[in-house]
């Protein structure tokens, strides 16, 4: 991907070239002649694992959360929160059994 000045590159977590899911904590990498300049974390609504893929084990970490019994943080917290209101509870465990369940896609 070119952008103007630059190209742009995904990246796994440990800063490799991403060949493969693109998952909650992967990265962009910002490149200007071909170095390295800025990296952003991407966040995946609804992948708290980061494996690239919205599954139980992501729900029962959010259930987890919400119950007070392992508490989310940082960009999983971010990736948790699928409703984006700044808040995760309830609501983003429903969003996400329907999306496991293929009633509603989380977008």
């Amino acid at each position: 991907f070119q952008c103007k000045g630059g190209t742009v590159k995904v990246l796994t977590s440990s800063g490799d070239e991403n060949t493969g899911v693109v998952g909650t904590g992967s990265k962009l990498g910002i490149y200007v002649n071909d170095v390295l300049v800025e990296t952003k974390e991407l966040v995946v609504r609804g992948d708290i694992s980061g494996d690239g893929k919205i599954t139980i084990a992501d729900l029962v970490r959010v259930n987890r959360h919400t119950l007070k019994a392992s508490l989310l943080n940082g960009i999983q917290l971010l990736a948790a929160d699928v409703n984006n209101n700044s808040s995760v509870n309830i609501q983003d465990l429903v969003l996400i059994n329907r999306h496991i369940l293929g009633i509603a896609i989380i977008k």
